[in-house]
């Protein structure tokens, strides 16, 4: 490790994220903000005028959830975040990215030099989301230098924190189960340490169960006990819930430490307290602890028949502090639960020590000796291995519902080579394609697109051998030929999602010097422009066929104002890459200043919408004026308006089928037109068409209308009034008839009786 780099292990977690780093003998220790936190809330809000990250966007996230994001980490390695920020859908990575930055600045002021970052990821996190968290941290401006599991780093801290060293010679064997409850997840992972190497014997995750749940149980709690107080219901209010859950989380922190607690909320006209008792808040998580009894039980199970005595267990994240959880641990396990190591920061912790380990190993030990301890030297023997906690598979696009091919199974140790036989049933134009698709505990999730660009392919069916290869970090490489020959076929993979070299350079520089949301769109809409524009020709792949033929005229390079595309579904990707699918593009028609002339700017702004201008053909020496109905503008501003309404105010016209509105107003305008002017300033009354009315009709109109009187029968009229009071008396008395009638059936010898 070089003198000048010094490793920081970054706890990335859904709600918190934390950074340990290495003192000067080679231990551990957590970097604080200038508020003295070891954590920073992993939230972000984007106003006008700033970015605000941490603690103050977390407190607001549920009252603006336009401009407040969270539960990043989940969706890195998606194309877009799944709630748009502002109206717009950023990547997670660039959400990520900003509060990285905040990190990163706590890190240059308390690290003189050059930090080294280790990202701390969830063991069910593929090659590809791995490389969205390294994505994340790039366009922060940090330094990575990859990525370690959470497991892993948990086992790396207790055994810093006991005192152990690991021995080669060693033949003592130990199994650790680590325990992770976080705010976004609970893992279960199950490791065997002996000469020398640590590895996964087994690991589960369970997105459905975390601390954030809980949370919501306490929740419930209160709001049933304001409702029945005579509160509103805080769920069903941003406002209310968003001071609610602050408080919640509070109550519950402290019932970990006492077994009663005091909730208080300022409301806006009243104040709102509870005693909450922790037998309260367990009976209310009843169901939650039998589902963890259920999976702890069968997790265990799975690893019973591994050698090694008993199980250390390894507890990490703020979760397992709640009484309950330590309780199910213990009678799980059959023994007591200890923190040997702070469980927020063991994580942290481990991935430092991690990091120590990796530039141990890319250097010599001489230039570090004054660095790192005689303990840590143990740690540079270590050798960790790991296992595919899911099941990863191609299916070929020609018969989905054929036989998959298992790239790699669950619990596969790596690294893992194999070779697969792919049967071709007849010659395929283009490139043959295959989906990869990832399955973890029954749910699949389409990883990309594999093609296989075929030269010379013999005729009938024939067969490709794939030989893939899998490394430690879980990253695939792909080596196809045809049978019995040696010749390779070019391979290509195209992710479902992930950032490009170049889009991640440009959001590094934009979110360098980003200030406000305003910053952040611009950086996105020069994002959008780019993927447009697309990468030149040279740049192309030989299997893409050319845009353009040899010959054809050249796009139009008028300068026009092009709204930004969605991101490409990975399918239309896919087939233009085979060359069966092109991106339809469409030329305005060009427009003349002879063909439509604009009015001219008037105090209403935004009223005029234009019509599409029919294109020009050769034929047409000159272009006749434009009509007043069909083409040109909408609304004419040098033409008197005459509303629906205003041609039909009475109600009983009836307008002959030889008289049209449209006929008689163009009529009567270019009889006033004439008359005074193309500009002239008409009244409307002139233009309202009264033809001649039946005398049937006319009767029966007249006869409606009667004013503010109505029409009873036999030619008799009434006030409306009247007519309401009269209705509102016969109801009231049939009211209380109606009430007299049931309390005399009910109640008989009621009091209430009386007043009839």
């Amino acid at each position: 490790m070089s003198a000048a780099s010094q490793p920081v292990g970054i706890d990335l977690g859904t709600w918190k994220i934390c950074a340990a780093s290495l003192d000067a003998t080679g231990h551990s220790e957590m970097i604080r903000d200038e508020r003295g936190d070891t954590f920073l809330p992993n939230a972000v809000r984007f106003t006008e005028t700033d970015i605000i990250v941490g603690r103050e966007a977390r407190n607001v996230m549920f009252l603006y959830r336009d401009e407040v994001a969270y539960w990043m980490k989940r969706e890195l390695g998606t194309a877009l975040y799944s709630r748009p920020i502002r109206g717009q859908k950023l990547p997670p990575e660039v959400i990520q990215a900003c509060v990285l930055r905040r990190l990163r600045d706590v890190l240059h002021r308390q690290i003189p030099s050059d930090s080294r970052c280790i990202f701390s990821v969830p063991g069910h996190f593929d090659h590809w989301r791995c490389q969205a968290v390294m994505d994340a941290g790039e366009i922060a401006g940090l330094s990575g230098l990859g990525v370690v599991q959470d497991h892993v780093a948990a086992v790396l801290a207790f055994l810093e924190a006991t005192g152990e060293s690991i021995d080669r010679a060693s033949s003592r064997q130990r199994l650790f189960f680590v325990f992770d409850l976080g705010g976004g997840a609970c893992q279960m992972a199950t490791l065997v340490l002996h000469e020398g190497v640590c590895r996964t014997l087994s690991y589960e995750v369970n997105p459905q169960l975390s601390g954030y749940d809980f949370d919501l149980r306490l929740g419930e709690l209160v709001a049933e006990r304001m409702l029945a107080e005579g509160f509103s219901d805080p769920r069903g209010n941003p406002l209310l819930w968003n001071r609610i859950y602050g408080a919640v989380v509070e109550a519950k922190h402290n019932l970990s430490a006492r077994d009663r607690t005091r909730l208080e909320v300022e409301l806006e006209s009243a104040r709102f307290e509870m005693v909450i008792s922790r037998q309260e808040f367990e009976s209310q998580c009843t169901d939650l602890i039998a589902s963890l009894r259920r999976k702890l039980t069968r997790h265990l199970q799975r690893v019973s028949s591994e050698p090694g005595g008993s199980i250390v267990p390894v507890v990490t994240g703020g979760g397992v502090r709640m009484p309950m959880i330590q309780q199910v641990l213990g009678e799980v396990l059959g023994q007591n639960i200890h923190f040997t190591v702070n469980p927020e920061e063991a994580v942290a912790r481990g991935a430092a020590l991690y990091g120590a380990l990796y530039l141990e190993r890319s250097c010599s030990l001489s230039k570090c000796s004054a660095r790192v301890s005689p303990a840590q030297n143990n740690f540079a023997q270590l050798n960790i291995e790991s296992v595919l906690p899911f099941t990863l598979f191609l299916a070929p696009d020609w018969d989905p519902e054929g036989k998959k091919i298992i790239v790699a199974g669950e619990g596969t140790a790596l690294p893992s080579h194999s070779v697969h036989e792919l049967t071709i049933p007849q010659p395929v134009g283009g490139a043959i394609s295959l989906v990869l698709w990832k399955e973890m505990a029954s749910r699949r999730e389409k990883i990309g697109q594999l093609l296989i660009r075929e030269t010379s392919q013999p005729a009938g069916p024939s067969v490709i051998e794939l030989e893939v290869t899998c490394t430690k970090t879980g990253e695939l490489g792909w080596t196809a030929r045809w049978s019995g020959s040696t010749q390779k076929l070019e391979v290509v993979f195209i992710p479902a999602s992930g950032l490009e070299r170049e889009t991640i350079t440009r959001w590094r520089e934009t979110l360098g010097s980003a200030k406000s949301w305003g910053h952040v769109s611009e950086g996105l809409a020069r994002t959008r422009i780019a993927a447009d524009q697309g990468p030149e020709e040279s740049e192309s792949p030989p299997y893409l066929p050319a845009r353009e033929e040899a010959g054809a005229p050249a796009a139009d390079s008028r300068p026009m104002a092009t709204p930004p595309s969605r991101p490409r579904h990975p399918r239309l990707a896919a087939a233009q890459a085979q060359g069966r699918w092109m991106p339809l593009e469409i030329a305005p028609p060009a427009v003349t200043p002879k063909q439509y002339a604009p009015p001219e700017p008037t105090t209403v702004q935004n009223v005029t919408a234009e019509l599409p201008l029919q294109e020009k053909t050769e034929s047409t020496a000159e272009i006749a004026p434009a009509p007043v109905f069909g083409t040109g503008p909408l609304i004419r501003r040098d033409v008197v308006r005459v509303t629906r309404e205003e041609l039909l105010r009475e109600e009983s016209l009836s307008v002959p089928d030889s008289i049209k509105p449209a006929a008689v107003f163009e009529e009567r305008r270019r009889e006033m037109s004439a008359s005074g002017g193309a500009e002239a300033e008409v009244p409307h009354e002139q233009f309202i068409v009264e033809p001649e009315l039946s005398p049937s009709r006319s009767a029966g109109a007249r006869s409606r209308r009667v004013g503010d009187r109505v029409r009873v029968g036999f030619g008799i009229t009434l006030p409306r009034a009247f007519i309401g009071i009269v209705g509102f008396v016969v109801s009231g008395l049939l009211g209380l008839a109606i009430g007299y009638w049931l309390v005399s059936k009910l109640f008989p010898e009621s009091w209430i009786l009386r007043p009839w």
